[in-house]
């Protein structure tokens, strides 16, 4: 089983076929995988996991951040990244929107103003100053501001397509150049969105440990038969005439037998086997 390259090794320590380790959410299982093998003693063990963790990277795949569908507007976006791109002078070159304290999102997700400190601010609704206290979110009124928010812009200056292409633009180049954001934002982007694998249809010859005849491996139709009925431990494989009932049984008691979960016949007593 170890050297079977279509069997791996759960995180639970049993033993599954491919179709069913090769699915699911893969960075969970790789994550689980990579802290067990830190502090597994057994090198076989270790191994099998390795095998499994390299297997389960090759079905994820891996998007590069330039390939990814992004933008400031995205909610898995931190903050402090949106913060660095507004100020930076490599960036939008906007520290004016950072003078009372930081872009912050509210509770509902809307952008506005993070205060820093105590402030006297003039507000333009009740014409007149009024205090705003320290990490008190504001609304406040800025094409940046409107823009993360996507809002229409209000200034006649501002086409509002033009101006989100524009700085959608600006914002990709930006995370392009800092090697920091890009690499923060490609692993929580593949994370989130690059980590489901369906389970497969099977299409490969599976290996079968003793089997004599090399040239004799199920076909898929026969092996989804064998693939079903070991999974669910029961069940009839309905093959039509013809279609390898036979090697189908010989195949799945071979599986059964080498992952362990083959039984000895039971032999009713006073009868002979």
């Amino acid at each position: 089983m170890y050297r079977n390259p279509d069997i791996f090794l759960s995180e639970h320590r049993t033993w599954q076929l491919r179709e069913d380790f090769i699915s699911g959410n893969a960075w969970s299982k790789i994550d689980s995988l990579n802290a067990l093998v830190l502090v597994e003693q057994d090198n076989h063990i270790q191994q099998k996991w390795q095998y499994g963790i390299s297997e389960l990277e090759k079905a994820a795949g891996w998007i590069p951040i330039e390939d990814a569908d992004f933008s400031p507007h995205s909610s898995w976006i931190p903050e402090d990244i949106i913060n660095a791109w507004v100020g930076g002078i490599d960036g939008l070159c906007r520290p004016d929107c950072l003078r009372l304290g930081s872009l912050s999102k509210n509770e509902s997700g809307k952008w506005g103003i993070r205060y820093n400190g105590n402030h006297s601010i003039y507000d333009n609704t009740l014409r007149k100053c009024r205090e705003v206290l320290e990490d008190q979110w504001e609304a406040y009124a800025d094409e940046i501001v409107y823009y993360l928010n996507m809002q229409k812009q209000r200034s006649s200056y501002h086409d509002t397509e033009t101006f989100n292409r524009e700085h959608n633009d600006n914002f990709k180049n930006y995370i392009a150049n800092h090697a920091s954001y890009r690499e923060e934002l490609e692993q929580k982007y593949n994370r989130i969105f690059n980590t489901e694998i369906g389970v497969p249809v099977k299409t490969y010859p599976v290996y079968l440990e003793g089997w004599l005849d090399n040239s004799k491996t199920p076909k898929p139709h026969q092996w989804q038969s064998v693939h079903h009925l070991y999974r669910e431990g029961k069940g009839i494989s309905a093959l039509g005439t013809g279609f390898g009932k036979t090697l189908t049984a010989i195949a799945l008691h071979a599986l059964l037998k080498q992952t362990g979960r083959a039984h000895q016949p039971r032999v009713a007593p006073g009868s002979q086997q």
